[in-house]
């Protein structure tokens, strides 16, 4: 039986990287890390491996393919069938793959797998080789890929339960951040990959113009437009520089680099990517809905009432529901743009018993800050961008003041956690006046996401329609509260609608507690 050999395939990407490292922590055993070397890499991921080298103490083996990439795509001889599209079109041959694209992965064949093959190959003549691939958790659709089901393939990420957002969380931490290329990109691939999206690709031209010229360059020189498809009416050709006789040099309408290349201020308007939103303490979707209505993409809800979530799940499909705010961690959720949270406010509200930040279900506003940081601190930052909190206006004199202080300091505290916040002086707290506008066309749209009993598809609706049946006791006012609204109204000289004058007489009369 041979002797086995522990080898880590290393990309230097953050999946890879934190495989690598914590396989180091737990002492697990490596006989070689394993670099495949295309040649075109960021210059940052240069830098990194580099720096991960220097910091583990151990050699990265690396190895690049026979020929450069730039070799492949333009010089080496490619002996193409009498019945090949290109020869059948166009009755020459031409040297050179062209720019690689779907139907045709020449460069992922070629740059990596041949030459990690033949490095393998020489290993398994004297070993069991065992091989260490970093895919995380939460891409179960790589592990399904019949290369990745080896007998001697090990997901030492998949075993930890680590998903990709831990990855990145994990280097961030130890200080590798590939000099920011993880917020420009998803995915920290070849710089010129002819697959990266359309946002990629701006975002190549905006921060990287160096290798957005010699993008651009090789365009001009190869013989099929960049990210083509294999039809050859938007092929184009050109040998040594000029048209190939009795060829029809044929553009596309508008070439994908020339869309990329089309911004106003650094910014592509018509394909500028939305903001996302996660509402949490989300009730029947408010923030969602007002998120749609300005162009806002809702990503995800936390939610514990049944009725609310059913509405959501039927109104808003799409959105994922993560339940109960406590057990969430802020650092495995989709990070998003925008979130938002109307934390519970009875122990706020001038219709409870004002207990403050420290009331049993006021105090749940710490978990929304806690989710806030841990998004933050897995994101290096980056997510979210913005939060929005929502109260009642008793928030503001609650514990005379102090509470709506801490508030602020905890907001605050997120980017500075040693901020302080001093206490505002009465004159320059009035009370907030709100103003709401709404458009004629907006309110038309708005009764169309909100009509029809659920879970029926009426497009007529009433208010006995929406009102939930059975609501639960903790959502009655105290006999305190009644009683207290009653005295008020009286004092002031208010009078109430009889409705609601008899329900809260009605309701001081009972013998219930609940808040």
């Amino acid at each position: 039986m041979k002797e086995q050999y522990h080898l880590v395939s290393f990309s230097g990407g953050k999946d890879s990287t934190a495989m690598l490292l914590g396989m180091l922590e737990r002492d697990m055993k490596i006989d070689c890390i394993l670099f495949c070397d295309t040649g075109l890499e960021f210059p940052a991921m240069y830098d990194h491996i580099a720096k991960v080298e220097k910091d583990i103490g151990r050699k990265i083996t690396s190895v690049r393919a026979e020929h450069t990439y730039e070799e492949l795509m333009f010089d080496v001889p490619v002996r193409r069938s009498a019945d090949s599209p290109v020869v059948r079109q166009y009755g020459v041959q031409l040297n050179g793959y062209g720019w690689p694209g779907p139907r045709q992965r020449w460069c992922t064949t070629r740059l990596k797998a041949m030459p990690r093959e033949r490095f393998l190959r020489e290993l398994r003549k004297q070993y069991e080789v065992i091989e260490y691939v970093g895919i995380a958790a939460d891409e179960q659709y790589r592990l399904e890929r019949a290369n990745n089901q080896n007998p001697n393939h090990r997901h030492p990420l998949v075993d930890w339960g680590w998903t990709e957002c831990d990855c990145l969380r994990y280097c961030y931490e130890r200080g590798y951040d590939w000099d920011g290329l993880y917020e420009h990109f998803k995915r920290v691939s070849c710089w010129c990959c002819p697959l990266q999206s359309l946002t990629e690709l701006r975002e190549l031209h905006l921060h990287f113009p160096g290798l957005w010229e010699q993008l651009k360059t090789w365009d001009k020189r190869t013989w099929r437009n960049f990210r083509a498809t294999t039809a050859w009416r938007i092929w184009r050709f050109v040998f040594a520089g000029a048209r190939v006789d009795g060829c029809r040099k044929v553009y596309p309408k508008q070439s994908v680099l020339h869309c990329a290349e089309r911004t106003i201020g650094g910014i592509q308007m018509k394909t500028k990517k939305p903001l996302t939103l996660g509402s949490l303490f989300d009730g029947s979707g408010g923030f969602p809905l007002g998120g749609l209505l300005a162009g806002i993409t809702p990503v995800w809800a936390s939610e514990i009432e049944p009725f609310p979530i059913r509405v959501t799940t039927k109104r808003l499909p799409f959105m994922k529901h993560y339940g109960n705010i406590s057990a969430m961690d802020g650092g495995r959720i989709e990070p998003v743009d925008i979130i938002t949270f109307g934390s519970p406010c009875q122990d706020m509200s001038v219709a409870g018993r004002r207990d403050g930040l420290d009331g049993k279900r006021s105090s749940l506003f710490y978990e929304a800050v806690r989710i806030i940081k841990e998004m933050r601190c897995a994101t290096g930052g980056r997510y979210p961008r913005y939060i929005v909190w929502e109260n009642v206006p008793g928030a503001f004199s609650s514990n005379k003041g102090e509470d709506f202080k801490a508030v602020l300091e905890a907001v605050t505290g997120i980017a500075e956690p040693n901020a302080q916040v001093p206490m505002p002086e009465k004159a320059r707290c009035p009370t907030p006046t709100y103003t709401w506008e709404m458009d004629g066309a907006l309110r038309t749209e708005l009764l169309t996401h909100n009509t029809g009993e659920f879970p029926s598809e009426d497009a007529a609706s009433t208010l006995s329609q929406i009102l939930q049946a059975e609501v639960p006791e903790k959502y009655y006012l105290s006999q305190k509260a009644c009683l207290g609204i009653l005295r008020r109204a009286s004092a002031r000289g208010k009078e109430l609608p009889e409705v609601l004058r008899l329900a809260l007489e009605r309701q001081a009369m009972t013998d219930t507690t609940a808040v």
